[in-house]
């Protein structure tokens, strides 16, 4: 999943232009827990699949090579529960507030905007750990 950072900018294209950064760090939570929620729904799918397949008519030695690839799957779904967020539309924000791309003040700002990426999302793992 990918957040658009442009749609973070208020004020866009203005002198009053800024990074709505307790949006983005809100979202960037939010997108977190989303994110594992589709491992579940993941989990349930892949194992309609295997149901399916043994199911089928056909011999077990000609399913097992299906099978094997799902009951893998799975496997490495329930081992971790792995998610990625991150970011898109970088010069478009950065455009947005006035700052030209690859100067100090752009990279220090877009740095910023990835600590607090990193930061609510960690901690968004923390709270989804002691949810589940």
């Amino acid at each position: 999943m990918a957040l658009n950072l442009y749609s973070y900018v208020v004020n866009p294209f203005t002198e009053d232009a800024f990074f709505d950064e307790k949006l983005f760090a809100k979202h960037a939570k939010l997108a977190n827990r989303f994110m594992d929620d589709i491992i579940d729904l993941e989990e349930e799918k892949i194992k309609a699949i295997i149901a399916k397949i043994e199911s089928d008519p056909e011999t077990d030695d000609i399913k097992s090579v299906e099978a094997k690839l799902w009951e893998n799957i799975l496997e490495k779904c329930q081992q971790g529960r792995r998610t990625g967020i991150g970011i898109t539309a970088m010069g478009d924000m950065l455009a947005a507030m006035g700052l030209r791309y690859g100067t100090p003040k752009a990279t220090d700002f877009a740095e910023g905007v990835h600590k607090i990426l990193a930061v609510n999302v960690y901690k968004g793992s923390v709270e989804l750990a002691k949810d589940r």
